[in-house]
């Protein structure tokens, strides 16, 4: 008997246990995408992980920005794509000398810079999921051919 509950132990132990494991989400399986709000943070981050940074230039009166966020950016493969890169949200307004910087004058722009601050690709306004997951392969080889 005592042999039994020693078996029906061990084999709840590696349930529980392979239970455990299953529940922790992959990268690739994050619900959203985990946008940072800092410029210097983001370019620490992408120089410490060699990843590029996605800017997201936006501002709150822009109707296709809302609409980005709303159909482009919780998209599934764009989630998980977006785990390639650092990703940052600058609102453009509040952000002026970082827009200037990089001569934003429409939105919303996609910017994608390596860790020094240079622009390695760019997209300028609304992108449906299928399209914007082509850009952001497009900025991943562009990246890719300057490292």
């Amino acid at each position: 008997m005592p042999q039994s509950v020693l078996v029906f132990g061990l084999a709840a132990l590696v349930a529980l246990t392979s239970c455990a494991k299953e529940k922790k989400p992959a990268r690739a399986e994050r619900d959203a995408i985990a946008w940072l709000t800092s410029y210097e943070a983001a370019l620490k981050t992408a120089k410490d992980e060699r990843r590029p940074v996605m800017i997201d230039f936006y501002t709150d009166w822009c109707g296709w920005c809302k609409r980005l966020d709303a159909d482009t950016y919780v998209d599934k493969q764009v989630i998980s794509a977006s785990g390639d890169f650092v990703s940052l949200k600058i609102n453009a307004d509040a952000e002026r000398a970082i827009a200037a910087r990089y001569n934003i004058t429409g939105f919303p722009t996609i910017l994608f810079i390596d860790s020094s601050g240079q622009e390695v690709y760019r997209v300028v306004g609304y992108q449906p999921p299928q399209a914007f997951l082509v850009e952001m392969g497009k900025a991943m080889a562009a990246f890719k051919e300057k490292s």
